[in-house]
């Protein structure tokens, strides 16, 4: 899952997100379709998995395609 490998934030386009959309949620991809109701815990939980996976993205704005 390397969409964004080598991007800095700026230079993030539309398309790089898409990649990621339909994906299995993982230790690496967490989906919200919105912050307002997701917890402190929720989001510290989601952080430490991708600081002991190296890394990961959270997609906010949307959710998994099942």
């Amino acid at each position: 899952m390397s969409a964004f490998e080598n991007k800095t934030p700026e230079t993030i386009v539309p398309t790089d997100v898409d990649a990621l959309i339909g994906r299995t949620e993982n230790q690496r991809l967490e989906f919200k379709e919105t912050i307002n109701d997701v917890t402190s815990y929720e989001l510290a939980k989601d952080l430490g998995s991708f600081a002991n996976a190296d890394g990961g993205y959270i997609v906010v704005g949307a959710s998994r395609i099942r």
